[in-house]
Protein backbone atom coordinates (compact mmCIF):
# COMPACT_ATOMS: atom_id res chain seq x y z
CA UNK A 1 0.00 0.00 0.00
CA UNK A 2 1.49 3.37 -0.99
CA UNK A 3 1.85 6.25 1.43
CA UNK A 4 -1.12 8.10 -0.09
CA UNK A 5 -3.43 5.11 -0.36
CA UNK A 6 -6.44 5.01 1.90
CA UNK A 7 -6.71 1.69 3.79
CA UNK A 8 -9.40 -0.60 2.48
CA UNK A 9 -11.77 -2.06 5.02
CA UNK A 10 -11.67 -5.33 3.05
CA UNK A 11 -7.87 -5.72 2.96
CA UNK A 12 -7.34 -7.62 6.21
CA UNK A 13 -3.81 -8.73 7.11
CA UNK A 14 -3.51 -12.39 8.01
CA UNK A 15 -2.01 -11.74 11.42
CA UNK A 16 -3.21 -12.52 14.93
CA UNK A 17 -7.02 -12.89 14.98
CA UNK A 18 -8.37 -13.87 18.39
CA UNK A 19 -11.76 -14.67 16.86
CA UNK A 20 -10.12 -17.46 14.85
CA UNK A 21 -8.64 -18.95 18.01
CA UNK A 22 -11.98 -18.71 19.82
CA UNK A 23 -13.74 -20.58 17.01
CA UNK A 24 -11.05 -23.26 17.16
CA UNK A 25 -11.45 -23.52 20.94
CA UNK A 26 -15.21 -24.06 20.51
CA UNK A 27 -14.45 -27.14 18.44
CA UNK A 28 -12.77 -28.76 21.43
CA UNK A 29 -15.09 -27.38 24.09
CA UNK A 30 -18.23 -28.71 22.40
CA UNK A 31 -16.80 -32.04 21.18
CA UNK A 32 -14.62 -33.31 24.05
CA UNK A 33 -17.72 -34.66 25.80
CA UNK A 34 -19.40 -37.95 26.64
CA UNK A 35 -22.88 -37.82 25.10
CA UNK A 36 -23.92 -40.95 27.02
CA UNK A 37 -23.19 -39.21 30.34
CA UNK A 38 -25.15 -35.99 29.80
CA UNK A 39 -22.26 -34.30 27.94
CA UNK A 40 -19.78 -34.79 30.76
CA UNK A 41 -16.38 -33.53 29.50
CA UNK A 42 -13.29 -35.73 29.48
CA UNK A 43 -10.62 -34.35 31.80
CA UNK A 44 -7.60 -36.07 30.32
CA UNK A 45 -6.45 -36.66 26.75
CA UNK A 46 -3.54 -39.07 26.28
CA UNK A 47 -2.05 -37.87 23.02
CA UNK A 48 0.80 -40.26 22.21
CA UNK A 49 -1.13 -43.51 22.58
CA UNK A 50 -2.43 -45.27 19.47
CA UNK A 51 -5.20 -44.30 19.17
CA UNK A 52 -5.23 -41.17 21.36
CA UNK A 53 -7.49 -41.57 24.39
CA UNK A 54 -9.98 -39.20 26.04
CA UNK A 55 -10.40 -40.30 29.66
CA UNK A 56 -12.74 -39.41 32.51
CA UNK A 57 -11.31 -38.41 35.86
CA UNK A 58 -12.57 -37.10 39.20
CA UNK A 59 -12.21 -33.46 38.05
CA UNK A 60 -14.75 -33.90 35.23
CA UNK A 61 -18.03 -33.10 36.94
CA UNK A 62 -17.48 -30.08 39.17
CA UNK A 63 -14.34 -28.35 37.96
CA UNK A 64 -14.33 -29.15 34.25
CA UNK A 65 -18.05 -28.83 33.54
CA UNK A 66 -18.13 -25.39 35.16
CA UNK A 67 -15.10 -24.17 33.26
CA UNK A 68 -16.42 -25.49 29.95
CA UNK A 69 -19.77 -23.73 30.36
CA UNK A 70 -17.97 -20.48 31.18
CA UNK A 71 -15.56 -20.73 28.24
CA UNK A 72 -18.28 -21.66 25.73
CA UNK A 73 -20.30 -18.60 26.75
CA UNK A 74 -17.27 -16.32 26.37
CA UNK A 75 -16.15 -17.85 23.06
CA UNK A 76 -19.62 -17.42 21.57
CA UNK A 77 -19.50 -13.75 22.60
CA UNK A 78 -16.34 -13.35 20.56
CA UNK A 79 -17.52 -15.15 17.46
CA UNK A 80 -21.29 -15.47 17.30
CA UNK A 81 -20.59 -19.16 16.56
CA UNK A 82 -23.72 -21.23 17.23
CA UNK A 83 -22.32 -24.73 16.69
CA UNK A 84 -23.39 -27.56 19.00
CA UNK A 85 -25.90 -25.60 21.06
CA UNK A 86 -27.37 -28.86 22.32
CA UNK A 87 -24.01 -29.71 23.90
CA UNK A 88 -23.89 -26.42 25.75
CA UNK A 89 -27.47 -26.86 26.92
CA UNK A 90 -26.66 -30.38 28.12
CA UNK A 91 -23.63 -29.22 30.08
CA UNK A 92 -25.61 -26.43 31.72
CA UNK A 93 -28.25 -28.95 32.77
CA UNK A 94 -25.53 -31.27 34.06
CA UNK A 95 -23.97 -28.44 36.05
CA UNK A 96 -27.25 -27.59 37.75
CA UNK A 97 -27.84 -31.26 38.58
CA UNK A 98 -24.77 -31.25 40.85
CA UNK A 99 -26.61 -29.11 43.41
CA UNK A 100 -28.38 -31.88 45.29
CA UNK A 101 -28.01 -31.46 49.06
CA UNK A 102 -29.75 -28.13 49.65
CA UNK A 103 -26.61 -26.63 51.19
CA UNK A 104 -25.73 -24.48 48.17
CA UNK A 105 -22.67 -26.54 47.21
CA UNK A 106 -21.93 -28.44 44.02
CA UNK A 107 -21.17 -32.17 44.45
CA UNK A 108 -19.22 -34.50 42.21
CA UNK A 109 -21.31 -37.42 41.02
CA UNK A 110 -20.44 -40.90 42.25
CA UNK A 111 -18.80 -42.95 39.49
CA UNK A 112 -16.05 -45.45 38.81
CA UNK A 113 -13.56 -42.58 38.82
CA UNK A 114 -15.09 -40.12 41.27
CA UNK A 115 -16.39 -40.03 44.83
CA UNK A 116 -19.52 -38.15 45.91
CA UNK A 117 -18.13 -35.01 47.55
CA UNK A 118 -18.08 -31.23 47.44
CA UNK A 119 -14.59 -30.14 46.42
CA UNK A 120 -13.76 -26.53 47.31
CA UNK A 121 -11.80 -26.05 44.09
CA UNK A 122 -14.89 -27.14 42.15
CA UNK A 123 -16.98 -24.43 43.79
CA UNK A 124 -14.86 -21.70 42.19
CA UNK A 125 -15.14 -23.24 38.72
CA UNK A 126 -18.89 -23.62 39.06
CA UNK A 127 -19.16 -19.99 40.20
CA UNK A 128 -17.27 -18.89 37.07
CA UNK A 129 -19.88 -20.60 34.93
CA UNK A 130 -22.85 -19.29 36.89
CA UNK A 131 -21.56 -15.70 36.88
CA UNK A 132 -20.99 -15.70 33.11
CA UNK A 133 -24.39 -17.39 32.65
CA UNK A 134 -26.06 -14.70 34.75
CA UNK A 135 -24.24 -11.88 32.93
CA UNK A 136 -25.45 -13.32 29.63
CA UNK A 137 -29.10 -13.98 30.39
CA UNK A 138 -29.91 -12.13 33.65
CA UNK A 139 -31.79 -15.23 34.72
CA UNK A 140 -33.09 -14.70 38.28
CA UNK A 141 -32.90 -18.42 39.04
CA UNK A 142 -29.16 -18.35 38.29
CA UNK A 143 -28.67 -15.31 40.53
CA UNK A 144 -30.44 -17.12 43.35
CA UNK A 145 -28.23 -20.17 42.73
CA UNK A 146 -25.14 -17.97 43.09
CA UNK A 147 -26.47 -16.44 46.30
CA UNK A 148 -27.19 -19.91 47.67
CA UNK A 149 -23.61 -20.99 46.89
CA UNK A 150 -22.25 -17.92 48.68
CA UNK A 151 -24.41 -18.67 51.73
CA UNK A 152 -23.36 -22.32 51.71
CA UNK A 153 -19.67 -21.45 51.47
CA UNK A 154 -20.00 -18.90 54.25
CA UNK A 155 -21.63 -21.48 56.50
CA UNK A 156 -18.87 -23.99 55.73
CA UNK A 157 -16.00 -21.56 56.31
CA UNK A 158 -14.12 -21.22 59.58
CA UNK A 159 -14.55 -17.58 60.69
CA UNK A 160 -12.21 -15.69 63.01
CA UNK A 161 -11.48 -12.01 63.69
CA UNK A 162 -12.39 -10.63 60.27
CA UNK A 163 -11.06 -13.48 58.12
CA UNK A 164 -12.30 -16.87 57.01
CA UNK A 165 -10.94 -20.04 55.42
CA UNK A 166 -11.87 -23.63 54.60
CA UNK A 167 -10.36 -26.27 56.84
CA UNK A 168 -10.57 -29.19 54.39
CA UNK A 169 -10.16 -29.58 50.61
CA UNK A 170 -13.37 -31.63 50.20
CA UNK A 171 -16.56 -32.10 52.18
CA UNK A 172 -19.43 -34.52 52.53
CA UNK A 173 -23.03 -33.41 53.25
CA UNK A 174 -23.37 -31.75 56.62
CA UNK A 175 -19.93 -30.14 56.44
CA UNK A 176 -18.04 -33.35 57.23
CA UNK A 177 -14.50 -33.80 55.91
CA UNK A 178 -14.08 -36.13 52.94
CA UNK A 179 -10.87 -38.12 52.56
CA UNK A 180 -9.83 -40.41 49.72
CA UNK A 181 -6.65 -41.61 48.06
CA UNK A 182 -6.38 -38.83 45.45
CA UNK A 183 -7.19 -36.00 47.86
CA UNK A 184 -4.85 -33.14 48.66
CA UNK A 185 -3.10 -33.86 51.98
CA UNK A 186 -4.34 -30.53 53.39
CA UNK A 187 -6.41 -27.51 52.42
CA UNK A 188 -4.36 -24.97 50.49
CA UNK A 189 -5.44 -21.35 51.24
CA UNK A 190 -5.44 -20.38 47.55
CA UNK A 191 -6.35 -23.65 45.85
CA UNK A 192 -9.15 -24.32 48.33
CA UNK A 193 -10.48 -20.84 48.97
CA UNK A 194 -8.63 -17.94 47.37
CA UNK A 195 -9.56 -19.01 43.87
CA UNK A 196 -13.23 -18.45 44.78
CA UNK A 197 -12.61 -14.69 45.09
CA UNK A 198 -12.38 -14.04 41.32
CA UNK A 199 -15.91 -15.05 40.26
CA UNK A 200 -17.29 -13.51 43.46
CA UNK A 201 -15.54 -10.23 42.66
CA UNK A 202 -17.09 -10.07 39.20
CA UNK A 203 -20.49 -10.91 40.67
CA UNK A 204 -20.06 -8.18 43.28
CA UNK A 205 -19.16 -5.64 40.57
CA UNK A 206 -22.50 -6.40 38.95
CA UNK A 207 -24.79 -6.76 41.97
CA UNK A 208 -23.09 -5.23 45.04
CA UNK A 209 -24.19 -8.38 46.88
CA UNK A 210 -23.48 -7.93 50.63
CA UNK A 211 -23.02 -11.69 51.04
CA UNK A 212 -20.44 -11.80 48.24
CA UNK A 213 -18.58 -8.84 49.73
CA UNK A 214 -18.45 -10.47 53.17
CA UNK A 215 -17.01 -13.71 51.80
CA UNK A 216 -14.53 -11.90 49.52
CA UNK A 217 -13.23 -9.76 52.37
CA UNK A 218 -12.91 -12.73 54.73
CA UNK A 219 -11.06 -14.93 52.25
CA UNK A 220 -8.83 -12.05 51.08
CA UNK A 221 -7.84 -11.10 54.61
CA UNK A 222 -6.93 -14.69 55.40
CA UNK A 223 -4.82 -15.10 52.26
CA UNK A 224 -2.94 -11.82 52.76
CA UNK A 225 -2.44 -11.58 56.52
CA UNK A 226 -2.88 -15.06 57.98
CA UNK A 227 -2.08 -17.85 55.53
CA UNK A 228 1.67 -17.31 55.13
CA UNK A 229 1.42 -18.20 51.43
CA UNK A 230 2.89 -14.88 50.26
CA UNK A 231 6.08 -13.35 51.62
CA UNK A 232 6.71 -9.69 52.39
CA UNK A 233 8.30 -9.36 48.93
CA UNK A 234 5.22 -10.87 47.25
CA UNK A 235 6.96 -14.19 46.69
CA UNK A 236 5.29 -17.58 46.99
CA UNK A 237 5.87 -21.29 46.66
CA UNK A 238 3.61 -23.99 45.29
CA UNK A 239 0.86 -24.18 42.70
CA UNK A 240 1.26 -21.11 40.46
CA UNK A 241 -2.27 -21.14 39.02
CA UNK A 242 -4.12 -21.09 42.33
CA UNK A 243 -1.90 -18.27 43.62
CA UNK A 244 -2.17 -16.13 40.49
CA UNK A 245 -5.93 -16.69 40.22
CA UNK A 246 -6.30 -15.64 43.85
CA UNK A 247 -4.37 -12.44 43.17
CA UNK A 248 -6.53 -11.69 40.11
CA UNK A 249 -9.64 -11.95 42.29
CA UNK A 250 -8.27 -9.81 45.10
CA UNK A 251 -7.16 -7.23 42.53
CA UNK A 252 -10.58 -7.02 40.87
CA UNK A 253 -12.30 -6.49 44.21
CA UNK A 254 -9.65 -3.99 45.38
CA UNK A 255 -10.23 -1.86 42.29
CA UNK A 256 -14.01 -1.98 42.76
CA UNK A 257 -13.77 -1.19 46.49
CA UNK A 258 -11.13 1.53 46.07
CA UNK A 259 -8.57 -0.36 48.19
CA UNK A 260 -5.31 1.19 46.98
CA UNK A 261 -3.35 -0.78 49.58
CA UNK A 262 -4.65 -4.05 48.18
CA UNK A 263 -3.98 -2.93 44.61
CA UNK A 264 -0.36 -2.28 45.55
CA UNK A 265 -0.14 -5.65 47.30
CA UNK A 266 -1.39 -7.37 44.14
CA UNK A 267 1.05 -5.42 42.02
CA UNK A 268 3.93 -6.50 44.27
CA UNK A 269 2.95 -10.17 43.95
CA UNK A 270 2.46 -9.89 40.20
CA UNK A 271 5.84 -8.19 39.71
CA UNK A 272 7.50 -10.99 41.67
CA UNK A 273 5.61 -13.72 39.81
CA UNK A 274 6.34 -12.37 36.31
CA UNK A 275 10.08 -12.77 36.95
CA UNK A 276 9.66 -16.46 37.76
CA UNK A 277 8.59 -17.22 34.21
CA UNK A 278 9.59 -16.04 30.75
CA UNK A 279 8.45 -12.75 29.24
CA UNK A 280 6.79 -14.65 26.38
CA UNK A 281 4.19 -16.02 28.84
CA UNK A 282 5.62 -19.36 30.00
CA UNK A 283 5.39 -19.86 33.79
CA UNK A 284 6.23 -22.95 35.89
CA UNK A 285 3.31 -25.03 37.12
CA UNK A 286 4.97 -25.15 40.54
CA UNK A 287 7.36 -22.55 41.88
CA UNK A 288 9.64 -23.90 44.62
CA UNK A 289 12.58 -22.58 46.64
CA UNK A 290 14.72 -25.56 45.71
CA UNK A 291 15.84 -25.10 42.06
CA UNK A 292 15.93 -28.87 41.57
CA UNK A 293 12.19 -28.92 42.29
CA UNK A 294 11.42 -26.31 39.62
CA UNK A 295 8.73 -27.32 37.09
CA UNK A 296 9.68 -27.42 33.42
CA UNK A 297 6.02 -27.40 32.39
CA UNK A 298 3.40 -24.64 32.25
CA UNK A 299 -0.36 -24.83 32.73
CA UNK A 300 -2.28 -22.63 30.30
CA UNK A 301 -4.41 -21.63 33.32
CA UNK A 302 -1.42 -19.66 34.62
CA UNK A 303 -1.02 -17.66 31.42
CA UNK A 304 -4.66 -16.57 31.64
CA UNK A 305 -4.30 -15.66 35.32
CA UNK A 306 -1.27 -13.49 34.55
CA UNK A 307 -3.13 -11.86 31.64
CA UNK A 308 -6.04 -11.13 33.98
CA UNK A 309 -3.73 -9.51 36.54
CA UNK A 310 -1.87 -7.48 33.90
CA UNK A 311 -5.09 -6.23 32.28
CA UNK A 312 -6.55 -5.07 35.58
CA UNK A 313 -3.28 -3.43 36.70
CA UNK A 314 -3.10 -1.59 33.37
CA UNK A 315 -6.68 -0.40 33.81
CA UNK A 316 -5.85 0.67 37.37
CA UNK A 317 -3.31 3.16 36.00
CA UNK A 318 -0.18 1.08 35.31
CA UNK A 319 -0.37 1.14 31.52
CA UNK A 320 3.09 -0.41 31.11
CA UNK A 321 1.54 -3.81 31.84
CA UNK A 322 -0.22 -3.80 28.46
CA UNK A 323 3.14 -4.95 27.06
CA UNK A 324 2.96 -8.05 29.26
CA UNK A 325 -0.54 -8.80 27.95
CA UNK A 326 0.67 -8.31 24.37
CA UNK A 327 3.61 -10.71 24.78
CA UNK A 328 1.65 -13.36 26.69
CA UNK A 329 -1.20 -13.59 24.18
CA UNK A 330 0.95 -13.39 21.03
CA UNK A 331 3.28 -16.08 22.22
CA UNK A 332 2.68 -18.80 24.77
CA UNK A 333 -1.10 -18.52 24.91
CA UNK A 334 -1.37 -18.90 21.13
CA UNK A 335 1.31 -21.61 21.05
CA UNK A 336 -0.42 -23.53 23.85
CA UNK A 337 -3.46 -24.11 21.63
CA UNK A 338 -3.41 -27.34 19.61
CA UNK A 339 -3.97 -26.12 16.06
CA UNK A 340 -2.17 -28.83 14.07
CA UNK A 341 -3.35 -32.34 14.98
CA UNK A 342 -1.71 -34.13 12.05
CA UNK A 343 1.02 -35.65 14.25
CA UNK A 344 -1.50 -37.63 16.32
CA UNK A 345 -1.86 -41.30 15.42
CA UNK A 346 -4.98 -42.61 13.70
CA UNK A 347 -3.75 -46.09 12.72
CA UNK A 348 -5.57 -48.20 15.31
CA UNK A 349 -9.33 -48.37 15.97
CA UNK A 350 -10.55 -49.16 19.46
CA UNK A 351 -14.00 -49.34 21.02
CA UNK A 352 -15.03 -46.86 23.70
CA UNK A 353 -15.27 -47.99 27.32
CA UNK A 354 -17.11 -46.68 30.38
CA UNK A 355 -14.18 -44.48 31.33
CA UNK A 356 -12.48 -43.75 27.97
CA UNK A 357 -13.24 -42.74 24.40
CA UNK A 358 -11.06 -43.44 21.38
CA UNK A 359 -13.47 -42.19 18.73
CA UNK A 360 -12.01 -39.45 16.50
CA UNK A 361 -10.02 -37.99 19.38
CA UNK A 362 -7.54 -36.04 17.16
CA UNK A 363 -10.41 -34.05 15.63
CA UNK A 364 -12.18 -33.57 18.97
CA UNK A 365 -9.07 -32.35 20.76
CA UNK A 366 -8.16 -29.76 18.09
CA UNK A 367 -8.43 -26.29 19.62
CA UNK A 368 -7.68 -27.52 23.14
CA UNK A 369 -4.79 -26.18 25.20
CA UNK A 370 -1.66 -27.63 26.73
CA UNK A 371 -1.74 -28.75 30.33
CA UNK A 372 2.00 -29.23 30.56
CA UNK A 373 3.94 -27.29 27.92
CA UNK A 374 7.66 -26.66 27.87
CA UNK A 375 8.90 -23.35 26.46
CA UNK A 376 9.61 -25.17 23.19
CA UNK A 377 7.18 -28.12 23.18
CA UNK A 378 3.41 -28.65 23.50
CA UNK A 379 4.14 -31.83 25.50
CA UNK A 380 6.61 -31.40 28.32
CA UNK A 381 8.06 -33.90 30.74
CA UNK A 382 5.81 -33.78 33.80
CA UNK A 383 8.04 -33.20 36.81
CA UNK A 384 6.54 -32.36 40.18
CA UNK A 385 8.25 -31.18 43.36
CA UNK A 386 9.19 -34.10 45.61
CA UNK A 387 6.74 -33.01 48.30
CA UNK A 388 3.86 -33.36 45.83
CA UNK A 389 4.95 -36.52 44.04
CA UNK A 390 4.49 -38.51 47.25
CA UNK A 391 0.71 -38.45 46.89
CA UNK A 392 0.28 -38.50 43.09
CA UNK A 393 -0.58 -41.60 41.10
CA UNK A 394 2.36 -42.88 38.99
CA UNK A 395 0.67 -42.23 35.62
CA UNK A 396 0.60 -38.49 36.38
CA UNK A 397 4.40 -38.57 36.21
CA UNK A 398 4.84 -40.71 33.12
CA UNK A 399 1.93 -40.19 30.70
CA UNK A 400 2.14 -37.57 27.95
CA UNK A 401 -1.26 -35.93 27.96
CA UNK A 402 -3.44 -32.86 28.19
CA UNK A 403 -5.42 -31.98 31.30
CA UNK A 404 -8.40 -30.30 29.78
CA UNK A 405 -9.04 -27.79 32.57
CA UNK A 406 -6.43 -25.75 30.68
CA UNK A 407 -8.56 -25.67 27.52
CA UNK A 408 -11.38 -23.48 28.87
CA UNK A 409 -8.76 -21.38 30.65
CA UNK A 410 -7.05 -20.69 27.33
CA UNK A 411 -10.34 -19.66 25.73
CA UNK A 412 -11.01 -17.35 28.69
CA UNK A 413 -7.56 -15.80 28.19
CA UNK A 414 -8.35 -14.93 24.59
CA UNK A 415 -11.64 -13.37 25.71
CA UNK A 416 -9.96 -11.18 28.34
CA UNK A 417 -7.57 -9.77 25.73
CA UNK A 418 -10.22 -9.44 23.01
CA UNK A 419 -12.66 -7.60 25.26
CA UNK A 420 -10.14 -5.17 26.77
CA UNK A 421 -7.85 -4.31 23.86
CA UNK A 422 -10.07 -1.35 22.94
CA UNK A 423 -11.69 0.96 25.52
CA UNK A 424 -14.06 3.88 25.14
CA UNK A 425 -14.28 6.64 27.74
CA UNK A 426 -16.80 9.27 26.71
CA UNK A 427 -15.64 10.78 23.41
CA UNK A 428 -12.22 9.08 23.55
CA UNK A 429 -11.30 5.66 22.14
CA UNK A 430 -8.13 3.97 23.40
CA UNK A 431 -6.51 1.18 21.42
CA UNK A 432 -4.47 -0.60 24.07
CA UNK A 433 -3.20 -3.45 21.89
CA UNK A 434 -2.57 -3.39 18.15
CA UNK A 435 -4.23 -6.69 17.25
CA UNK A 436 -6.84 -7.28 14.54
CA UNK A 437 -10.21 -6.33 15.96
CA UNK A 438 -13.54 -4.91 14.89
CA UNK A 439 -16.34 -3.56 17.05
CA UNK A 440 -18.92 -0.78 16.78
CA UNK A 441 -16.24 1.91 17.12
CA UNK A 442 -13.21 0.88 15.06
CA UNK A 443 -11.77 -1.69 12.69
CA UNK A 444 -8.10 -2.45 13.42
CA UNK A 445 -5.70 -3.95 10.88
CA UNK A 446 -2.42 -4.96 12.49
CA UNK A 447 0.66 -5.85 10.41
CA UNK A 448 2.62 -6.99 13.46
CA UNK A 449 4.99 -8.74 13.76
CA UNK A 450 5.93 -8.57 10.08
CA UNK A 451 6.34 -4.82 10.27
CA UNK A 452 5.60 -2.09 12.80
CA UNK A 453 2.37 -0.85 11.30
CA UNK A 454 -1.27 -0.61 12.31
CA UNK A 455 -4.25 0.86 10.42
CA UNK A 456 -7.42 1.96 12.17
CA UNK A 457 -10.68 2.72 10.38
CA UNK A 458 -13.18 4.78 12.39
CA UNK A 459 -16.79 3.54 12.55
CA UNK A 460 -17.90 6.40 14.81
CA UNK A 461 -16.79 9.97 15.51
CA UNK A 462 -14.37 10.14 18.44
CA UNK A 463 -10.86 11.11 19.53
CA UNK A 464 -8.45 8.25 18.87
CA UNK A 465 -5.46 7.28 21.03
CA UNK A 466 -3.23 4.29 20.24
CA UNK A 467 -0.76 2.64 22.59
CA UNK A 468 2.61 1.51 21.23
CA UNK A 469 4.98 -1.01 22.87
CA UNK A 470 7.29 0.19 25.64
CA UNK A 471 10.43 -0.33 23.53
CA UNK A 472 9.34 1.77 20.51
CA UNK A 473 11.52 4.83 19.82
CA UNK A 474 9.10 7.75 19.92
CA UNK A 475 11.26 9.78 17.53
CA UNK A 476 10.91 7.09 14.84
CA UNK A 477 7.09 6.99 14.88
CA UNK A 478 5.04 8.61 12.13
CA UNK A 479 1.30 8.95 11.61
CA UNK A 480 -0.81 9.18 8.47
CA UNK A 481 -4.37 10.46 8.58
CA UNK A 482 -6.41 9.75 5.45
CA UNK A 483 -3.12 9.47 3.54
CA UNK A 484 -1.50 12.65 4.89
CA UNK A 485 1.52 12.36 7.17
CA UNK A 486 1.90 14.50 10.32
CA UNK A 487 4.09 14.43 13.48
CA UNK A 488 2.75 12.23 16.29
CA UNK A 489 1.26 13.80 19.39
CA UNK A 490 1.58 11.96 22.71
CA UNK A 491 -0.95 12.11 25.56
CA UNK A 492 1.23 9.85 27.73
CA UNK A 493 4.62 8.26 27.29
CA UNK A 494 3.13 5.43 25.20
CA UNK A 495 -0.20 6.61 23.72
CA UNK A 496 -0.14 8.39 20.35
CA UNK A 497 -3.06 10.81 20.06
CA UNK A 498 -4.52 11.05 16.57
CA UNK A 499 -7.11 13.62 17.60
CA UNK A 500 -10.83 13.96 16.87
CA UNK A 501 -11.83 11.87 13.83
CA UNK A 502 -15.05 11.50 11.92
CA UNK A 503 -16.65 8.19 11.11
CA UNK A 504 -15.07 6.85 7.92
CA UNK A 505 -11.66 8.38 8.61
CA UNK A 506 -8.57 6.17 8.63
CA UNK A 507 -5.23 6.47 10.41
CA UNK A 508 -1.98 4.57 10.00
CA UNK A 509 0.82 4.47 12.59
CA UNK A 510 4.24 3.13 11.64
CA UNK A 511 7.52 2.56 13.45
CA UNK A 512 10.67 0.41 12.95
CA UNK A 513 10.28 -3.15 14.15
CA UNK A 514 12.78 -4.41 16.74
CA UNK A 515 14.83 -7.61 16.42
CA UNK A 516 16.68 -9.21 19.31
CA UNK A 517 17.98 -12.52 20.69
CA UNK A 518 17.39 -13.52 24.31
CA UNK A 519 19.06 -16.33 26.26
CA UNK A 520 16.89 -17.68 29.09
CA UNK A 521 16.72 -20.56 31.58
CA UNK A 522 13.48 -22.31 32.54
CA UNK A 523 13.16 -25.39 34.74
CA UNK A 524 16.92 -25.86 34.66
CA UNK A 525 17.10 -25.88 30.85
CA UNK A 526 18.61 -23.21 28.59
CA UNK A 527 16.86 -21.71 25.55
CA UNK A 528 17.63 -19.06 22.95
CA UNK A 529 14.67 -16.96 21.80
CA UNK A 530 14.40 -14.86 18.64
CA UNK A 531 12.12 -11.83 19.01
CA UNK A 532 10.53 -9.63 16.38
CA UNK A 533 8.90 -6.81 18.32
CA UNK A 534 6.76 -8.49 21.00
CA UNK A 535 6.53 -11.75 19.04
CA UNK A 536 8.75 -14.82 19.36
CA UNK A 537 9.59 -16.16 15.90
CA UNK A 538 11.93 -19.02 16.86
CA UNK A 539 13.19 -20.85 19.94
CA UNK A 540 16.10 -23.24 20.17
CA UNK A 541 16.57 -26.04 20.81
CA UNK A 542 13.34 -27.15 19.15
CA UNK A 543 10.93 -29.39 21.03
CA UNK A 544 10.90 -33.16 20.43
CA UNK A 545 7.20 -34.09 20.58
CA UNK A 546 5.25 -31.16 19.16
CA UNK A 547 7.71 -28.28 18.62
CA UNK A 548 6.47 -24.74 19.30
CA UNK A 549 7.38 -21.39 17.74
CA UNK A 550 7.91 -22.63 14.17
CA UNK A 551 7.35 -19.06 13.00
CA UNK A 552 10.21 -18.16 10.71
CA UNK A 553 7.64 -16.91 8.17
CA UNK A 554 6.83 -14.07 10.55
CA UNK A 555 10.27 -12.58 9.89
CA UNK A 556 9.13 -11.67 6.37
CA UNK A 557 7.90 -8.08 5.96
CA UNK A 558 5.38 -9.12 3.30
CA UNK A 559 2.08 -9.67 5.10
CA UNK A 560 -0.41 -12.21 3.65
CA UNK A 561 -4.01 -11.07 3.33
CA UNK A 562 -6.90 -12.94 4.93
CA UNK A 563 -9.83 -13.78 2.68
CA UNK A 564 -13.12 -12.27 3.73
CA UNK A 565 -11.72 -10.13 6.54
CA UNK A 566 -11.85 -10.65 10.28
CA UNK A 567 -15.30 -11.89 11.31
CA UNK A 568 -15.91 -10.99 14.95
CA UNK A 569 -19.28 -10.42 16.55
CA UNK A 570 -19.74 -8.54 19.80
CA UNK A 571 -23.03 -8.96 21.64
CA UNK A 572 -22.28 -6.67 24.56
CA UNK A 573 -23.94 -9.01 27.08
CA UNK A 574 -20.99 -10.48 28.97
CA UNK A 575 -18.12 -8.36 30.27
CA UNK A 576 -15.18 -9.60 32.29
Amino acid sequence: MGNNAKPSITDTPETLDLGFHARLALNHLTRNVDEKKDYLPYFRTILLSDPPEARHENWDCGDLTGRYVDAIILSRQMTGDQRNLEVEAGMRKLLLSTFSEGDGLTYRKKSAWSDYEADIFDQSSTLLALVSWYLLERDESIRLRIEAMIEGLWELAVKKDGFCFFRYPTYLPGGKEARHKNNWPHADPCHHGGRIILPLARYYEETESPAARKLIEGLSEYVISQSGVFGVDGGFEGHFHSRAATVAGILRYAIEAGRDDRIEWCRKVYDWARLKGLSMGWFPEFNMRNPSDASITCETCIITDMIHCAVKLAQAGYAQYWDDVDRYVRNHLVESQLRDNSWLSRSVEKADTEISSFRDVPARVQGGFAGWSKPNDYLGEIRYPSAIERWLEPNWRTTRHMMNCCSPAGARGFFLVWENMVDRKGKDIYVNLCINRENDWVKIHSYLPHRGEVEIMMKTSASLHVRLPNWVNRDAVYVELDGKRFPPQWITDRYVSIGALDSGSSAKISYPQRHRTESVTAGGEDFEIQWRGNTVTQISPQGKNCPLYLRKHMENENVPQAKGGVKQKITGKVHW
